[in-house]
């Protein structure tokens, strides 16, 4: 089966986006909105890519896509063995561990496993005496590709976004329009004068509570002169007593 090669370095690596590409990346997630559904994003169509950059970014894709093709078995055994025959290899890890590491690495790319494996070979990952488990080696390939999974995320969420209709210039111009109005509105009525506050109204007193006030008032001065009378009465009596 003939495999087709994504864009490489010479060191087996993804060769990074060009700048045009990149550019289109940084400038359509800026524009990216939430869209009705939680699982998509939205943008407008007046910011949306358009047919020649949606296809630089679908192209961007299918290299990832490449690159991310999983390792052929044979070349797993290639690496797995080259570094487990310059490392010291557990008691208990046999021949058939081999199986182990084709099992767990096979969905990362040759490449990515290539170089893992010599990382650990050389010292730079590990212990520098044990071989490495494949949950190591594993752990080692997800850190390598965590970027270009990031990127290709990136782009997916533009491609896939939802496209909404933008306001055409006469539905602009109305609004701006609108809005012109509304801060005329707004300033005129801020320039006017306040109005003075109103007085209050003046308290009324019905002619019924004021005729009830006066008969109050008279009673009480008629009790008290017949007191002061009965006080000077009882004096008077004191001292023709004394």
């Amino acid at each position: 089966m003939t495999r087709t090669l994504a864009k490489l370095t010479p060191k087996g690596t993804l060769a990074p986006a060009d700048p045009r590409t990149d550019t289109l990346v940084r400038t359509f997630t800026n524009r990216l909105e939430d869209g009705s559904d939680w699982r998509r994003r939205a943008l407008a169509s007046r910011l949306a890519p358009t047919d020649e950059e949606r296809d630089v970014l679908q192209a961007r894709v299918e290299d990832i896509d490449r690159w991310l093709s999983p390792s052929r078995d044979a070349a797993i055994v290639r690496a797995v063995e080259l570094m487990r025959g310059n490392l010291v290899i557990a008691n208990n890890a046999g021949d058939d561990a081999i199986k182990g590491y084709i099992s767990i690495l096979r969905p990362f790319p040759e490449p990515v496993v290539e170089r893992v494996c010599q990382r650990f070979m050389d010292g730079r990952l590990g212990n520098r005496t044990y071989a490495p488990m494949p949950a190591e080696v594993a752990h080692e390939c997800r850190l390598v590709i965590a970027d270009t999974l990031a990127e290709r995320g990136r782009i997916a969420l533009i491609l896939d976004a939802e496209v909404y209709a933008s306001p055409t210039e006469a539905d602009q111009a109305k609004i701006a329009a609108r809005h012109a109005e509304f801060v005329a509105e707004t300033t005129a009525r801020a320039r006017m004068p306040a109005k003075a506050a109103p007085e209050p109204p003046k308290p009324t007193i019905s002619p019924a509570a004021v005729s009830d006030l006066a008969s109050r008032q008279a009673r009480r001065e008629i009790r008290e002169a017949e007191e002061a009378t009965t006080d000077v009465d009882a004096q008077q009596d004191s001292e023709a007593a004394a």
